[in-house]
């Protein structure tokens, strides 16, 4: 009988403990109701979010274009979205930890068509030198900083539909420079927000994508990536 009643004990106490872990009872007016216990859930990156603005904007003035040297509608649309660049600028230097070089941030046009009314929004950044090839030359150099950096630049700001719904913004610009044998070179990509659209709808590849884009080089001339 001490032996029955031993196991009857242990099952009762295993029972238990099973109930303590998978929920919880309240007792309520006689009835007992179950309350299931979940995992909490991760927090949200907040820097997924559209249209994020900086929480400390003083903090990431240094990286955006003066306004006052704008010389094109760009001065219009950087006070009329300021926000949400500081933003722009907190996620690219704190998330991705990207080397954004200081008044970079803003509007700009291209320079080849000289259609001064037609805005990209874009920033410059200062690639590692880790990445350097001191033995390849500028185009192939380039073409690693492209696939290094250009893919989460791209991830970040077409989350900014705020600015890239403007009528008058065309798309996204990327200047990428890095310094070789004591030389600044610079590959500055011009991508136009419909074909970044169709790259996010996977109608294009990467590869695509950058065939579709403007490349420039360090002179501002135009140039072909050997992809």
């Amino acid at each position: 009988m001490k032996i029955i009643l031993s196991h009857y004990v242990k099952l009762f106490i295993f029972i238990s403990v099973v109930s303590v872990f998978s929920c919880g009872t309240a007792t309520t007016g006689g009835n007992t109701k179950s309350i299931i216990i979940s995992d909490p859930e991760p927090p949200e990156d907040k820097y997924s979010v559209s249209n994020y603005v900086a929480e400390k904007p003083d903090e990431y003035a240094r990286f955006l274009v003066k306004p006052e040297d704008y010389t094109t509608d760009g001065e219009y649309y950087h006070k009329k979205h300021e926000r949400c660049l500081l933003g722009l600028a907190e996620v690219l230097t704190e998330k991705h930890r990207y080397n954004i070089k200081e008044r970079s941030i803003g509007f700009y046009y291209d320079r080849l068509g000289k259609e001064t009314d037609l805005l990209y929004l874009g920033f410059d950044v200062s690639c590692s030198q880790n990445f350097v090839d001191e033995d390849k030359n500028y185009f192939i150099n380039g073409a690693a900083m492209i696939d290094k950096y250009l893919p989460n630049a791209l991830e970040v700001t077409r989350r900014y539909d705020d600015i890239l719904s403007e009528t008058s913004v065309e798309g996204v610009v990327v200047g990428l420079f890095w310094f070789r044998r004591g030389r600044r070179e610079l590959m500055t990509v011009w991508l136009l927000k419909q074909n970044i659209r169709e790259f996010y709808d996977d109608h294009l590849t990467f590869r695509q994508l950058l065939i579709k884009s403007t490349v420039t080089d360090s002179d501002g001339k135009k140039i072909r990536l050997a992809l």
